[in-house]
């Protein structure tokens, strides 16, 4: 069996190994410059990264913004998440590099964005991105040439190109994708073999996630290892599955004003269950001291279906699009000389997880210039006061999406957040261009570009260089791509409510399409 085979199903039993002592010893708890270098007496720190998979903003018991209550969800239950969040620091203007998962998986390993990566949708679309891809420095790769003895591992799905033994993970699950969540054995069509459903103890294979987590840690540690481990849950991902009674007691929980939704609830508790899992298993081995902890989500939850605009609320749409509820997520690092209980207001994204454990693993190598993530480290010093640097993103965040489906609405656009603002292009809607206040205006509603035109002309310039700066993939639509949607529209005329004309998997049936709906412009609390 291949090293990266070697973790299986079973739940491993606790065993907690004797520490060497030079995993603890040395660690000054009194200076913050030398608790954030993240050593003991000789051995560098450990990292861990914790990836949810479309988990809003909201989608947590913990108010990332801890001046706005609306800031987390008033139906949901994540104790361990508050507890990971009051151990470090939370991030209210947190973003996922995508507003889907492929892409943003990408991103946090090389520390580019999807745009400068030519990965900017589910699929390796372009010829350049593969090449793009492989010319960049990988994290784990990254921490390999430290020389510090790092062993890296990625527990959980993965979905993206190329494998994770390329990307150069010691141990891994595979190149595992969606279906890996919902099955314990994916079906066959071609030789009619029906699925195998997970065990009903293993919903969305959280615990057993966790559990081959947690044999990882007690090796590293019984080796003397430092490690990099990612474990990428496939919760909250649909299908939604989660443990029997904890779907009972969602069912019979009180509805809140905005949130109410049993399964989503209930699947979320059980990703918070597994997190906690493994967090006692770090306090149980001694190491949590020398450990940083990054959780994150790859992009908002899903809101396309029935009464959607609430899933995310109170920030508007959901996964695919480049709306607050599609890219804004909740992110918490917590560590040695992380201080307890704080708050940044920061721009941070996934990219920047790939500088940030650079610079706390005190890696000597210079960064690569085409980096689009920053450090972290100088928020950490300043309890999150301050902005972080981005020598290859200098302007803000760039979000950009040149390909799109008809069932997901307005995804075939472009985005800049900077400051309190953000612009959006939607090259669907005859490249329209939105301005939005969203510390004042969340919902994003209040549209702006008319009333401020030269902050709109700010943003779109830089947005537009930063593009042409990394020669993205062009987005505007074609004469050609015009006429086949406004032809599928008619035909949807004509052939009455319920036909869905569909021209090409990467159109939607109608040009223009509409960036405001009258359901999302005062949307009613549960009741009323």
């Amino acid at each position: 069996m291949k090293r990266r085979e070697f973790i299986n199903m079973a739940f491993a039993g606790a065993v907690a190994f004797a520490l060497p002592g030079c995993l603890i010893a040395g660690l000054d708890r009194n200076t913050n410059e030398a608790a954030l270098a993240g050593r003991g007496e000789g051995h560098p720190p450990n990292f861990i990264v914790i990836l949810s998979d479309d988990h809003g903003w909201t989608g947590t018991s913990v108010a990332m913004d801890p001046n706005n209550p609306a800031s987390k969800s008033d139906f949901i239950e994540t104790p361990n998440l508050e507890r990971l969040a009051k151990r470090g620091m939370r991030f209210s203007n947190a973003y996922s590099p995508a507003a889907m998962c492929s892409p943003t998986r990408c991103a946090i390993q090389y520390g580019k964005s999807p745009t400068r990566l030519m990965h900017t949708d589910n699929y390796v679309r372009y010829p350049e991105a593969k090449e793009r891809i492989s010319a960049s420095l990988s994290l784990p790769k990254m921490l390999k040439q430290t020389g510090l003895g790092y062993v890296t591992a990625h527990i959980g799905k993965w979905h993206q190109w190329p494998h994770p033994d390329e990307v150069g993970y010691d141990v891994n699950t595979g190149a595992t994708d969606n279906p890996e969540g919902n099955y314990l054995k994916r079906g066959d069509r071609k030789t009619k073999t029906k699925p195998i459903p997970l065990p009903a103890d293993d919903p969305k294979r959280i615990f057993s996630l966790s559990r081959k987590a947690c044999e990882f840690l007690e090796e590293q540690v019984k080796a003397n290892k430092p490690f990099y481990l990612q474990i990428s849950h496939y919760a909250v991902h649909k299908k939604l599955l989660a443990l029997a009674e904890t779907q009972a007691k969602y069912e019979e929980k009180k509805r809140g004003k905005w949130h109410y939704r049993p399964e989503f609830g209930a699947c979320t508790e059980d990703l918070d269950t597994g997190i906690g899992i493994v967090l006692d298993k770090l306090k149980a081995l001694g190491i949590e001291d020398n450990t940083y902890i990054f959780f994150l989500a790859d992009n908002g939850a899903v809101a396309i279906n029935r009464k959607s605009h609430r899933v995310n609320m109170p920030l508007r749409r959901g996964k695919f699009i480049f709306m607050e509820g599609g890219i804004r997520v909740p992110m918490f690092a917590a560590g040695p000389g992380i201080p307890k209980n704080t708050h940044s207001d920061a721009l941070v994204w996934g990219c920047d997880l790939w500088p940030t454990i650079h610079e706390l693993a005190g890696a000597t190598s210079p960064l690569p210039k085409d980096l689009d993530g920053g450090s972290l480290k100088p928020l950490f010093k300043t309890e999150g006061a301050g902005d972080v640097q981005r020598s290859g993103m200098p302007d803000g965040l760039m979000f950009h999406c040149p390909a799109g489906k008809n069932w997901s609405g307005t995804r075939r656009q472009s985005a800049i957040r900077t400051g309190d603002f953000k612009l959006m292009k939607n090259y669907y809607n005859d490249s329209e261009v939105l301005l939005f206040n969203v510390k004042d205006d969340p919902y994003e509603w209040h549209d702006l570009s008319e009333k401020m035109p030269k902050k709109r002309d700010e943003l779109l310039k830089k947005m537009e260089g930063y593009l042409k700066r990394v020669n993205a993939a062009d987005a505007h639509m074609t004469p050609q791509e015009i006429a086949d949607m406004q032809n599928a529209k008619q035909l949807s005329s004509e052939r009455g409510p319920g036909w869905r004309a569909y021209t090409t998997p990467s159109q939607p049936t109608e040009y223009p399409v509409k960036s405001f709906s009258a359901a999302e412009k005062d949307p009613k609390p549960y009741g009323e």
